[in-house]
C-alpha cells in the first residue's frame, strides 16, 4: 500500500504517477533503457480537493525536498512568491515545486 491508495481518485493516473515516482527514484535505469525523466509536471484535476491530494501523495512517495506556493485571491506577490520558490527548488535539485 502507499499514498496513491489513500486517493480517491482515477486508477490509470495513479499508476502514472507511480511510474513517475519510481523514474525519479532509478535515474540510472531510465538513462539505460534512454527513457527520459520529466523536468516538470503540472497537477491539474477539475476536481481541486483530489488534484491536492494527488500532488501531496506524489510528493510523500517520491520523498524529495517539496516546496508548495499557493494563489490567494487578489494576491499581488504571488510571482514573487513563486520565484523565490523556485530558487530555492533548483538549490535542492530534484526537488518538486
Amino acid at each position: 500500500m502507499d499514498q496513491f491508495d489513500l486517493v480517491d481518485a482515477d486508477e490509470a493516473a495513479k499508476n502514472k504517477l507511480r511510474k513517475l515516482v519510481s523514474a525519479s527514484k532509478n535515474p540510472e535505469l531510465c538513462e539505460r533503457l534512454g527513457v527520459p525523466i520529466p523536468r516538470s509536471l503540472l497537477f491539474e484535476s477539475e476536481e481541486v480537493v483530489v488534484g491536492r491530494k494527488l500532488a501531496e501523495a506524489f510528493i510523500a512517495e517520491s520523498g524529495l525536498p517539496s516546496f508548495v506556493v499557493e494563489r490567494r485571491r487578489d494576491d499581488p506577490e504571488f510571482l514573487d512568491r513563486v520565484r523565490k520558490n523556485l530558487d530555492l527548488a533548483k538549490g535542492k535539485s530534484p526537488s518538486i515545486l
